[in-house]
């Protein structure tokens, strides 16, 4: 097992363990047994179900607890790239990533800001080799790459420009620069995905005038640079968040204030873009998602999981509303003088329902990954409603790690790659789980 890989984990099956409804993360067998708290009869069976490499746990039928859907399975980890065990070594050392995508043979593609680079790895987890280091070369970066696409055997890698990278005969990875695209100095701090479509490359970009609303929007890049025609998000009431909230300190100067832009569980707009260069979206309102054509219109509605919305767990909101008032009584000011407060905040009306979803992301074969609030608990998991381009509810996968938000995940067709974050030390590690969706989503 190549370094920085998590150990072996031996996945049970229910329906092979009857009761058993959760994976289990054990040692090797032999110590386990040893150890007096495996029992004998799952310590025999635990090497022939890790020879099979089983992907997931179907949980029982119907409904389960806190509202969790049915036909929903638990990822496993796979592989966990990072400095734990390895210091020292280069290859598994990250200082802040940036973007993390995969390719259809299972590459792992890792962006890094420190040094500015872009880094391939196995399906397991092993290092092959650097794409891209700084420097000012062709397929060198003077800024970092802050947002990586694999697509159709190139590796699209946006810094200061965007470099196409393509792979020789030989190689097994996109290693020779195809192409470059000069494109402005813009920066992409919202979380979201370029995309790659007929030649057309997106990038997602957004505009905050004073006293207008926020505006966002994808730009249209090609070889030939800018092509016009900026694709826009539907403006959305609930579309908040990129404005910090701020008060002024004289002499037109401002001094920002973080917390106070956004209320605590209230619903936000999310969006992505598909391959097919559409938009989905939804307010968070609801469980209902919509289509938007690059012309703004509206192409079709997609119901997602019919959920009823959960009360906020009560330690949550005490939590949330002891925070709020703190950073509220440390103001210098009166909160009315402050700008870009959430109105929730400014009434004192919290919302006492958590929102149907936090984020929505569009995956391999344009698979759209809802991201809803993990139930009571299982705040360290990673809850995602998966509904096929047809709209067809697929299932529901738990990711038991805490990826980050941003930089987002990459979402394949069974395989998910995303960044956690070490809570003592801020350090970055790239977690790569597994799944298998229900059959019926997998014909």
């Amino acid at each position: 097992m190549a370094a920085g890989v998590a150990g072996l984990l031996y996945c049970f099956r229910a329906r092979d363990f009857p009761g058993l409804q959760i994976d289990m993360r054990l040692p090797p067998p032999s110590r386990a047994a040893a150890s007096g708290w495996l029992p004998a009869g799952v310590a025999i069976a635990v090497p022939l179900l890790a020879a099979s490499g089983c992907d997931a746990i179907r949980e029982s039928a119907g409904a389960g607890a806190n509202g969790t859907p049915s036909d929903t399975v638990t990822a496993v980890v796979a592989a966990t790239i990072g400095s734990t065990g390895i210091e020292g070594t280069d290859e598994y050392i990250f200082a802040d990533v940036q973007s993390v995508a995969a390719d259809e043979a299972g590459l792992i593609y890792v962006a890094d800001r420190i040094p500015p680079s872009v880094r391939v790895y196995g399906p397991e987890g092993d290092f092959i080799a650097w794409v891209g280091r700084e420097g000012e070369g062709p397929g060198e970066f003077t800024a970092w790459p802050s947002d990586i696409l694999a697509d159709d055997g190139r590796l699209y890698v946006r810094g200061e420009r965007v470099t196409v990278f393509g792979a020789r005969a030989a190689s097994e990875y996109p290693d020779s620069v195809l192409t470059t695209w000069r494109i402005p100095p813009y920066s992409n701090s919202d979380s979201r995905r370029a995309r790659f479509d007929a030649g057309i490359y997106y990038y997602p970009q957004y505009t905050f005038r004073r006293d207008e609303p926020e505006q966002y929007y994808y730009m249209r890049f090609g070889a030939e640079g800018f092509l016009g025609d900026t694709v826009h998000v539907p403006a959305f009431e609930n579309v908040t968040g990129g404005r910090a909230a701020f008060y002024m300190v004289g002499g037109g100067s401002g001094r920002m204030v973080p917390g106070l832009n956004i209320a605590p569980f209230a619903p936000r707009a999310a969006w992505d873009m598909t391959g097919r260069g559409t938009i989905i979206a939804g307010d968070g309102t609801t469980s209902q998602l919509q289509e938007f054509g690059q012309d703004g219109q509206v192409i079709r509605t997609i119901d997602g999981p019919a959920l009823n919305r959960r009360p906020v767990p009560e330690a949550e909101r005490s939590d949330s509303m002891a925070a709020l008032e703190l950073r509220i009584d440390s103001l210098p000011v009166p909160l009315d003088e402050v700008e870009n407060v959430a109105p929730e905040i400014l009434s004192g009306e919290i919302p006492d329902s958590l929102p149907h979803f936090l984020s929505i992301h569009v995956g391999a074969s344009d698979r759209i990954w809802v991201r809803r609030w993990s139930p009571e608990g299982m705040g360290s998991s990673r809850y995602y409603d998966v509904i096929d381009y047809d709209g067809s509810y697929a299932g529901t996968v738990v990711v038991p790690v805490p990826l980050l938000a941003d930089p987002p995940p990459f979402f394949g067709d069974s395989v998910i790659a995303g960044v956690v974050m070490d809570p003592a030390t801020d350090v970055h590690s790239v977690v790569v789980v597994r799944f298998t969706l229900p059959s019926r989503a997998n014909p």
